[in-house]
């Protein structure tokens, strides 16, 4: 059981490192086209940096569902390592009444993902606006 949890827990961190990795790579990107002002707008550019907003907004909700299920995931694991626990360990307990339950490091991951998701939307909401302004 605990072979299929460590699996678990590294697909759920492998995972959450793509994901940073991939937002983090188009913000980049993003960032270094954003147009100083509505003078600084071309139309193509206007569309390919919403494109990529959007896509940045796409892939930060990808994350978030990668990481709901991978919890998901590991967290039927936990419960079925609890539930042995007892017949396996006796007295020793590994799962059982551990402090915490090593939520900590799951809320960054949380918390990373919609850094990226206000930084999108953000993103996005410059390009319109600027977009807008250089149209009129």
């Amino acid at each position: 059981m605990l072979s299929y949890l460590v699996y678990e827990n590294t697909v759920y961190w492998t995972r959450s490192s793509f994901f940073l990795a991939a937002n983090a790579g188009l913000l980049g990107f993003v960032a270094s086209k954003l147009p100083s002002s509505s003078r600084d707008v071309h139309g193509a550019q206007a569309i390919i940096l919403t494109v990529a907003c959007l896509g940045g907004a796409i892939l930060s909700i990808l994350w978030h569902r990668a990481l709901k299920v991978g919890e998901t995931w590991i967290s039927r694991w936990e419960r079925v390592c609890v539930t042995l626990e007892p017949e396996a360990f006796g007295e020793i307990e590994i799962w059982r009444n551990r402090p915490g339950g090593g939520d900590s490091a799951k809320r960054v991951a949380h918390h990373t993902a919609w850094l990226f998701s206000i930084l999108w939307t953000l993103a996005l909401g410059y390009v319109v606006l600027v977009g807008f302004l250089a149209c009129t």
